[in-house]
């Protein structure tokens, strides 16, 4: 256990802010989350309570790296009990992604409030040199506070991994065969490589780690069969060609079937037109 001296917490109080802007600290905010919860895998989505405890701590310490919430006000203000706040806590402590501290209380010799220090942070040098805490010494807190796991806990844990190839035939199925095994195992190694390297403590829960990654293939698995169906449907719909214009005459039709008396005459556009060709002619001194 890690304690912070008042004038070292002093010191960390006046380290500058990253930003002051609401949206940057939310957008560091859900930076940090998912680093969080893809360390944690499926226990950081299954307890709901105490991922709304641990938003609350990452939230006050997007514009420092650190925050300090007591477990009292946590509980208060978030409407959950001290345990589960105590659960948050360990969480943070076994995501490798944040190194739990605390306050010296001048009160008593024991210690008094949790400091959390995010590790992905960019202040997290400047507070590592405040505290004298290098990497190596971050280890030894983080190692000190976890419980030394027996042999048959750790076989335990390796027998709970699950193998890429339970999900590979749901897979094929639905993308007809067009991603072997081997490519599925190769996407899940890059993206369990890629996540060590973002976590130097490495993945906690592996098991809970690919059972996710397998989980978002074949959703995009699912949406990319959808659109297919999709557009063949489209493709089946027939294409409507206009066929032009049909013109009928419904005037001689009704004139046919009037009696003789009841038809109008019929117009004849030389006698309409008649006395406007004489006029014309009379002017140009033409005869028509």
């Amino acid at each position: 256990m890690y304690i912070i001296t008042s004038e070292q917490f002093t010191q960390l109080k006046e380290i500058e802010r990253v930003t002051d802007f609401v949206y940057k600290r939310r957008k560091i905010k859900n930076e940090l989350m998912e680093r969080i919860a893809d360390a944690l895998g499926r226990k950081f989505r299954k307890a709901q309570k105490t991922t709304r405890v641990i938003d609350e701590i990452v939230w006050l310490a997007t514009d420092r790296g650190f925050s300090f919430p007591g477990r009292e006000t946590l509980a208060k203000k978030l409407g959950v009990s001290l345990p589960t706040v105590d659960r948050a806590t360990r969480m943070l402590k076994d995501s490798g992604e944040v190194v739990v501290c605390y306050r010296e209380n001048p009160n008593s010799n024991g210690p008094k409030t949790p400091v959390f220090i995010f590790r992905s942070h960019a202040n997290f040098e400047r507070i590592a040199a405040v505290l004298n805490l290098r990497d190596n010494e971050a280890d030894k807190v983080e190692n000190a506070e976890k419980p030394t796991e027996s042999s048959d806990l750790a076989r335990k844990t390796d027998a709970t991994i699950s193998s890429p190839v339970e999900k590979h035939d749901d897979i094929n199925k639905l993308i007809d065969n067009t991603h072997p095994l081997d490519k599925i195992v190769k996407y899940v190694t890059i993206k369990v490589n890629e996540v060590q390297k973002r976590h130097p403590y490495g993945i906690r829960y592996l098991s809970a780690y690919i059972n996710k990654t397998l989980d978002d293939l074949v959703q995009r698995a699912k949406a990319k069969v959808k659109a297919e169906k999709a557009r063949a449907q489209q493709r089946k719909q027939a294409v409507y060609q206009p066929t032009g214009l049909i013109w009928y005459d419904f005037t001689a039709d009704t004139s046919a079937s009037q009696p003789t008396s009841q038809r109008k005459p019929v117009i004849d556009t030389d006698d309409m037109f008649a006395p406007l060709l004489q006029a014309v002619a009379r002017i140009k001194g033409v005869e028509v």
